[in-house]
């Protein structure tokens, strides 16, 4: 299995990145591998061992830089291709309106990053990558988890969805309003930390800080959107990149504390032997993830 991996160091700044999406996708057409198209580099780091269960070791990923280019590669290969060509494509859902194409797999949550984050997966880094069997110590670490995201999604839910309310506008005015999100969430915003919580924004400044006119959104709708999206579950509906950044802190905690003689309320009691690196997460825990609704279906279709 090859990753094609997209950097700077091969893809000019004056070329768009869909062409290096498609001179890789030509490269490697003819040589019998199945093509998985996906967003990018850290989405293989999700998918790759999910792939090779289903797959084999014969199959490429692609990585398109953004899901747009994942869609415009269906549009540009898939009709042409497709009976020559196995290829797959694999989308997050995002705050979008859903794509409804079963050539096309897309996630049933905001996006991969949400599989590392439920009260499943921390039971299963818990029991097989920390070593901790004490029933519990297992428990009351739930209990933690449940705690602080409890605290972390009271903060961030209008963020989510006053996002979810651009992207929604967006589509119905067919305009675009340059709300560009960082992987980490907006610090001058709030603070989010494990314990440390303080909400520093309401609509109005939401509104200011992108430069939005006071009329886009009204209070009503944010109420009635954070309703909807916590009614379908923080954990599956809200950005994934600020749930597993805050995921990743509950378990730095939770080791820190372990591994610390000066911490005596630790909930694990037991020194704990763990590689947690915040840019390697997804790829080194990736075992532990939840597996998409339909994935594995998908991939038994692609096989075939």
């Amino acid at each position: 299995m090859t990753t094609m991996e997209i950097t700077p160091l091969n893809l000019s700044r004056k070329k768009d990145d869909f062409v290096v999406c498609k001179q890789r996708y030509f490269l490697e057409k003819g040589k019998q591998s199945i093509i998985c198209f996906v967003e990018g580099k850290y989405d293989s780091d999700y998918y790759y061992d999910k792939f090779r269960n289903q797959l084999g070791e014969d199959f490429v990923i692609i990585p398109c830089q953004r899901k747009k280019n994942v869609l415009k590669a269906y549009d540009c290969f898939y009709e042409n291709d497709h009976q020559r060509v196995k290829m797959g494509f694999f989308v997050d859902r995002d705050f979008d309106p859903q794509v409804g194409n079963p050539n096309i797999f897309e996630t049933d949550r905001y996006a991969i990053e949400n599989y590392y984050c439920s009260e499943q997966v921390l039971e299963r880094i818990l029991r097989y990558a920390f070593k901790v069997d004490d029933e519990d110590t297992i428990n009351s670490a739930k209990v933690y988890f449940h705690e602080q995201f409890l605290q972390f999604h009271s903060i961030v839910e209008e963020f989510n969805a006053f996002y979810s309310l651009i992207k929604q506008k967006e589509k119905t005015n067919n305009a675009c309003y340059n709300v560009c999100l960082d992987t980490r969430f907006p610090e001058n915003l709030a603070d989010v930390e494990i314990n440390k919580f303080d909400k520093r924004y309401n609509l109005q400044i939401l509104l200011e800080k992108y430069s939005l006119d006071e009329s886009l959104i009204s209070q009503k709708e944010l109420d009635d959107e954070v309703t909807r999206l916590n009614t379908v579950s923080p954990f599956y509906a809200f950005r994934g990149k600020y749930e597993i950044e805050f995921m990743y802190k509950i378990l730095f905690k939770l080791v820190n504390d372990a591994n610390s003689k000066k911490v005596t309320d630790c909930i694990i009691k037991q020194k704990v032997s763990a590689n947690l690196n915040n840019k390697s997460f997804m790829s080194d825990y990736s075992q532990y993830a939840d597996i998409a609704t339909g994935l594995k279906e998908y991939l038994q279709i692609l096989a075939s």
